[in-house]
């Protein structure tokens, strides 16, 4: 009986030694796959950060070129307000010109009726003083 339950033992030993023995190949073949993903694995690292990098650099170069343009559009600007303020003030200094002879001439104008306007009324006060005179006269002479 004992000598049974030993072959028994030896049998199944010897089972799954048989199962086992291809597992070294198979470590092997695993260590072999896991080392070429730990490369593939650094190699994309690798190229991520040199991609990321390159990114970078054209976003700064980038960057220091749209500062650039933003200080030329600033510069043009001020200078198109500058030449807009110059061309203002002068249509203003001209328009201030042409008001000041409109009112002028309008003065002038004025001045010319006023004193033609007296004219007519001291004629017409002539001629009602000299009409009241000769009504005195006559009513003196009618007496």
């Amino acid at each position: 009986m004992a000598g049974q339950m030993m072959e028994e033992r030896v049998t199944g030993l010897e089972k799954l030694a048989e199962t086992l023995a291809p597992l070294p190949a198979q470590v092997a073949g695993l260590t072999e796959r896991m080392a070429a993903v730990e490369l593939q694995n650094v190699q994309l690292r690798s190229e991520m950060h040199a991609g990321f990098s390159a990114i970078r650099g054209e976003m700064a170069e980038m960057k220091f070129e749209l500062r650039g343009e933003m200080a030329d559009m600033k510069a043009e600007l001020r200078d198109d307000i500058a030449a807009q303020g110059r061309d203002t003030a002068e249509r203003l200094l001209e328009l201030r010109r042409d008001l000041r002879m409109e009112m002028g001439t309008l003065h002038d104008d004025l001045v010319e009726r006023i004193v033609s306007g007296d004219e007519e009324t001291r004629r017409q006060m002539r001629v009602l003083h000299e009409d009241l005179i000769d009504r005195l006269a006559r009513l003196a002479e009618g007496r």
